[in-house]
């Protein structure tokens, strides 16, 4: 059974649904009916490689149930606590932040309307970056297209300890996503995006260290078994190519479509 769960969940036989059978355009693999499963091509193999592909499968199911069991909702493990700091308070802006159009209210904009939605956290020695991911309507677009800029350098913080860093980077994402702790991803006619950044306002980290640094440590070992689940599906490829006599070129031609 294992061994046939490997077959079906790899890459090329996918590939071969989607490409070769495909009775339903855009239905995964994982739903389609009996009748089209037996005609997916299962090769025999020796026992070398039916044991290999077993117990990747018994590996990778034992790591998605260890994953799916993980707390990744940040509230979760925050609990009450009182106000601290806004972000417009420590910052140093980024190079080029004035020069973005995270300076831009709706009044000066290029765009109908501006609005961030997302911000990413990156760490390089002692600096940790807070950039910013702007979401914005042309001026030409028709009713609700909008389209997703590249990420934006928007804030530079110098000399955090490590709770403290742990705090921005877990809290701001978070925050800037869900429109709370006091922002507001839509930049008004004199309010431009990164004044709503400014207002961002993080917790007493007294009140919260415990539980970011119960969070940081969930989502690393989250990040741990993404990594191992990913390899495990390489691994499974791999044996499966072999199975099934692929040239380089065809495993390529695989990828790049399965891929997108």
């Amino acid at each position: 059974m294992k061994y046939s769960l490997s077959l079906l969940n790899s890459q090329l036989l996918t590939w071969f649904y989607q490409n070769i059978l495909n009775p339903e355009v855009g239905e995964a693999l994982a739903e389609v009916k009996r009748k089209y499963l037996a005609q997916l091509p299962i090769p025999s193999a020796d026992d070398s490689d039916r044991e290999s592909l077993t117990s990747l499968v018994t590996d990778i199911i034992g790591f998605k149930q260890k994953r799916h069991g993980l707390n990744l909702d940040l509230l979760d493990y925050l609990g009450t606590y009182e106000d601290g700091p806004t972000l417009g308070e420590r910052y140093q802006p980024a190079s080029g932040l004035a020069e973005s159009v995270l300076t831009d209210t709706v009044a000066d904009s290029e765009f109908a309307k501006l609005r961030v939605t997302g911000a990413q956290v990156e760490r390089d020695g002692d600096r940790l970056r807070v950039l910013a991911v702007p979401y914005v309507k042309p001026e030409d677009a028709g009713r609700g297209e909008y389209e997703t800029l590249d990420p934006v350098p928007a804030m530079d913080f110098f000399g955090l300890d490590p709770a403290q860093a742990n705090l921005i980077e877990a809290f701001v994402p978070h925050a800037v996503e869900n429109e709370n702790a006091g922002y507001s991803d839509t930049a008004m006619t004199t309010i431009s995006p990164l004044d709503r950044l400014e207002d961002l306002t993080l917790p007493k980290l007294a009140d919260v260290e415990g539980g970011i640094e119960r969070y940081m440590d969930a989502r690393e070992r989250a990040a741990e078994l993404d990594e191992k689940i990913e390899r495990t599906d390489e691994l499974i490829d791999e044996i499966v190519y072999e199975l099934y006599g692929l040239t380089e070129d065809e495993i390529q031609i695989v990828e790049e479509a399965v891929d997108g």
